[in-house]
């Protein structure tokens, strides 16, 4: 059987490492300030326009395993392509890009339906999530 590989981008969020399936990475641009949204939930920044469309924009902090993680600045706004609409998630820095096989990928029980599991490459542990919608197996 053929073994499968996918294409993840390898980012930071304040000192923690994380991996999301490039597929659903349409771009990542510089972070400039959301204009808040009355009422939203606090992980909810605001929105921007991006050449004319409108983009809600999400605090990745909030996934970052480290309380000391939350009080850094982003650097930039990782664009992702979800069923009903385009997000923004901030972090800080783009490492690269890695192709691996989500089966290696050691998957955790969680409530989170963007938390998929970890994966270890040399001494760097990564959390892999997937803010659009993760189906087991694929890429």
């Amino acid at each position: 059987m053929k073994e499968l590989n996918c294409t993840w981008i390898f980012f930071y969020i304040g000192k923690s490492a994380f991996i999301h399936p490039v597929e659903s990475v349409k771009e990542v641009i510089e972070f400039k300030p959301p204009q808040p949204v009355p009422g939203s939930e606090q992980s909810h920044l605001g929105i921007i326009s991006v050449r004319g469309e409108i983009i809600s924009i999400f605090n990745g902090y909030s996934f970052a395993e480290k309380s000391s993680d939350k009080q850094i600045q982003a650097n930039h706004i990782m664009l992702v392509e979800t069923k009903e609409a385009k997000i923004g998630i901030t972090i800080n820095a783009v490492h690269g890009v890695i192709n691996l096989n989500p089966d290696d990928i050691e998957l955790l029980d969680s409530n989170s339906p963007y938390l998929i599991g970890t994966y270890k490459i040399d001494n760097t542990l990564m959390t892999a999530v997937n803010f659009a919608v993760y189906q087991e197996g694929k890429c």
